[in-house]
């Protein structure tokens, strides 16, 4: 399984000013989230893939745990899962979707860039078995990596987080054209527990050379995202472009619903498809195909907030 498909390198950034908000987390509508007391707070992401910049400003406060699979090393060499998880929930000079949430970082691509099915399969099961220093429990996870071939032991590992009530967010992929008629399948996005992220523009239109397929849920903005890039690698911030980075819009929603939803109804979700429910009604349709931006864009839907919720409280999906 590699990363390298998930991702183009882009430039070194140096955000405008403190508290910059990317183009891609103005766009999933989360910054009028935050203006009502919905940040992410008390909910944890994991992130599997290529380790975290745990010194990083903007995310070493966000880190709840850190647990290398790879024997190569807590640091990021390859700044992927750096970036990624500065999308999910930086909080510094840079902003991303669930500012308040916190960071599960599974690290299971080292230097290489790839590592093996089984790997991540294991570091699935770690995370919906994970329990933090106050109880917490992972409400999502973050898999912005993938191959060709279908793994049963990486199929039941998702099945298994759905089954505890973990979203398994996963990106599509790199390997198409965003042509409705050139689709590809890549694992674990395509298995049907999963959540597969399609990758659009910021102006909402078709992302080129981003895959697409008839699996893809959701879609989110993949391409010149702005977020955290390793202190090693010679800058603090970076533009990339991928279903990575489209992947990490939508976990860092799902978190500000996780909060939302407990907020309206004063209860946690009861099970995966209470809160895949959920997330279908924090959608945008777009004018594209549907094997480009599955169900729509997700999008933070603010007005499903009670009008007297200011929000202080540590406070989806129907199968096809």
């Amino acid at each position: 399984m590699q990363i390298g498909r998930f991702f183009s390198h882009g430039a070194p950034l140096t955000p405008l000013s403190d508290g910059h908000v990317p183009i891609g987390v103005r766009t999933s509508g989360a910054p009028a989230l935050w203006r009502r007391g919905i940040t992410g707070e008390g909910r944890v992401a994991a992130v599997i893939d290529s380790g975290i910049d745990a010194d990083h400003p903007d995310l070493a406060r966000r880190i709840v745990d850190y647990i290398d699979l790879t024997g190569d090393g807590r640091q990021d060499d390859l700044g992927h899962g750096t970036h990624v998880a500065g999308t999910i929930c930086a909080c510094g000079r840079i902003s991303g979707v669930a500012p308040g949430a916190s960071l599960l970082v599974i690290k299971v691509i080292g230097r290489t860039a790839s590592c093996d099915e089984g790997l991540v399969a294991q570091a699935i099961r770690i995370a919906v078995d994970w329990r933090g220093p106050r109880g917490e429990r992972v409400t999502a996870i973050n898999i912005s990596l993938g191959g060709s071939g279908d793994s049963p032991k990486l199929h039941d590992a998702i099945c298994y987080a759905v089954a505890q009530n973990v979203e398994p967010v996963c990106a599509a992929g790199n390997g198409g054209n965003s042509r409705d008629n050139t689709p590809v399948q890549t694992y674990p996005a395509a298995y049907r527990e999963a959540v597969e992220v399609g990758a659009v523009r910021a102006d909402r239109t078709s992302a080129m050379h981003f895959s697409s397929s008839e699996s893809i849920d959701l879609c989110a903005v993949g391409e010149s995202v702005d977020s955290t890039w390793p202190l090693r690698l010679g800058a603090p911030y970076a533009c990339l472009s991928g279903t990575s980075m489209a992947a990490a819009h939508i976990t860092g929603l799902l978190l500000l619903e996780d909060q939302m939803w407990e907020v309206i109804n004063g209860r946690s979700f009861r099970d995966e498809a209470e809160r895949w429910r959920f997330a279908t009604i924090n959608v945008a349709p777009l004018d594209l195909p549907p094997k480009q931006q599955g169900l729509g864009l997700g999008f933070a839907r603010a007005d499903l907030l009670p009008a007297e919720a200011l929000c202080h409280a540590v406070g989806r999906r129907f199968r096809r």
